[in-house]
């Protein structure tokens, strides 16, 4: 690709988008991140350009904003980014405004964490995202979130720890939700454990609809966490263009009100 677009006479590279988005995944029953301010902060921290650079640049991934492909929402949200900043590049201002609101864990107002909760937090990534890790690591330290990174080589192993509940993990990085036969309901469906639950998808990292029983059992300190199940199962018996905007409308709701994610790329192919 970088080839082509340095020599045009080569001729012409086409890049199609995989649908694959790429996120940072918030706990959100695992202080800090049990703050949607903290959260809406974390969204505006992130410089997605640099992370898109450093997957591979604009031949691997574009900057990205919602959970779901497009391609997978039949484009309904072409563009849709309820955090976005100039040029994808994080707006620090408003990251630190929307962490001054969290005053359990700002708690002079200044924009950036200053409690326990904040320092070493445990940040899981896979093997291949260790330059995505360490480059958001540096974006969220000017909030004052101190990420402790840890790679897991092993798939089977990352996917082991990052999935299971009891493990509690505040934070995994470069995590891929992409198409599937279910279109988007493969994504979306992480969120709902009433019809993805844990011990068949195991994909349920931001622990979105754990009930309070299961918060208990696994040894969280919060007695509840956002729940959508009720917005999916509205969507399940929709067909065509209807389940299209509904899971698209479900979409824009995680991202505004419920905030587990903070998508950086959607990747491509030539």
């Amino acid at each position: 690709f970088e080839a082509f677009r340095s020599q045009p006479s080569r001729g012409q590279a086409h890049v199609d988008s995989m649908g694959v988005v790429r996120a940072l995944i918030m706990n959100l029953a695992v202080p800090p991140f049990d703050s949607i301010d903290v959260r809406r902060a974390l969204n505006y921290s992130i410089d997605k350009q640099d992370l898109v650079r450093v997957e591979g640049g604009a031949a691997a991934a574009v900057p990205f904003g919602h959970v779901v492909g497009d391609s997978q929402e039949d484009n309904l949200l072409l563009g849709y980014d309820p955090y976005w900043t100039p040029q994808s590049q994080g707006d620090l201002a408003k990251a630190r405004a929307s962490m001054a609101k969290a005053t359990l864990y700002d708690t002079n107002g200044d924009g950036r964490c200053d409690v326990d909760a904040c320092r070493h937090i445990r940040a899981v990534t896979r093997a291949g995202f260790e330059g995505v890790a360490a480059a958001a690591k540096a974006d969220l330290a000017a909030i004052g979130i101190d990420l402790d990174v840890q790679v897991i080589t092993d798939p089977m192993k990352f996917f082991g720890v990052t999935a299971d509940p009891a493990a509690k993990v505040p934070l995994t990085i470069g995590i891929g939700c992409g198409p599937s036969y279910l279109a988007a309901t493969g994504c979306l469906s992480w969120f709902s454990p009433r019809y993805c639950p844990v011990e068949m998808c195991g994909f349920n990292m931001s622990s979105v609809g754990l009930t309070p029983d299961q918060l208990r059992d696994w040894g969280y300190g919060v007695t509840t966490v956002p729940n959508v199940d009720d917005r999916f199962a509205a969507c399940v018996p929709k067909i065509g263009v209807d389940q299209f905007q509904c899971y698209a409308q479900l979409d824009q709701y995680l991202m505004e009100e419920v905030v587990p994610w903070v998508p950086y790329s959607e990747e491509r192919y030539a």
